[in-house]
């Protein structure tokens, strides 16, 4: 999470000013913080467009922006809540191990993914615009192999194999053990990997998430106070 605060030079500001300024500081000083992290959190997102290969809508709004105010002199910008421990993009920000997707949970919840391993699109797969598996084909696959955690779907699974419309998922290692694990689809005579399972990756640095907003909060802090002292000044 990145915080900024007001733990620069602001004394030093607020002894050169006059009784009436003085009295307008802190709320210039909210205004200026939370008007900054809004300038930190662009500049965040235009990061994301460049270090990342077609990054999605979701992944480009998923920064929150907490505001500042008069009893709290501190604006946060971190990624939003997504009931999860660890944002996704975090190790992309410190480094580590790829966290796992929701899919992957919980094909390895059913036994089905080995735990040092994640699972990633094969020739098979239905990929959207951003190079993404397509949703329907998870929520496909996860219902087929029983993974799927509402029950309902495993129930719809059943009528849809008795009427032939669901699709020939598997998990194993075809062709005699010769070709790679995963999830694979019978489609015709033709055998399709649509998941293969690999050794989970680690990753460099890329997205330097707290060298970016440390500077660009530097850079307007002082632009931002200015602006809002001049316009508190300016209402009285």
């Amino acid at each position: 999470m990145l915080t900024i605060n007001v733990k620069h030079n602001i004394d030093a500001v607020v002894s050169r000013l006059n009784d009436l300024q003085r009295r307008h500081v802190p709320s210039a000083i909210a205004r200026a913080l939370t008007s900054t992290a809004k300038e930190v959190r662009k500049a965040e997102v235009e990061e994301m467009k460049r270090v990342f290969d077609r990054p999605t809508p979701f992944t480009l709004h998923s920064l929150d922006l907490k505001p500042a105010w008069k009893a709290d002199l501190t604006a946060k910008v971190w990624f939003k809540d997504l009931n999860r421990p660890e944002h996704y993009l975090v190790p992309q920000i410190r480094g580590g191990e790829r966290l796992p997707k929701r899919f992957e949970e919980h094909l390895r919840r059913a036994g089905i993914l080995p735990k040092d391993q994640v699972a990633v699109p094969g020739g098979g797969a239905r990929l959207n615009k951003y190079g993404n598996m397509s949703a329907g084909q998870i929520t496909q696959i996860l219902s087929a192999l029983g993974a799927h955690p509402d029950p309902y779907a495993h129930s719809k699974r059943r009528s849809r194999v008795r009427i032939g419309l669901w699709r020939g998922y598997f998990v194993g290692r075809p062709g005699g053990g010769r070709l790679p694990l995963g999830v694979w689809e019978k489609r015709g005579n033709k055998l399709l990997p649509v998941l293969i399972f690999v050794k989970r990756p680690h990753y460099a640095q890329r997205f330097l998430f707290y060298d970016i907003g440390k500077r660009v909060a530097l850079r307007e802090f002082p632009k931002q106070f200015n602006l809002a002292l001049a316009q508190a000044l300016s209402s009285r």
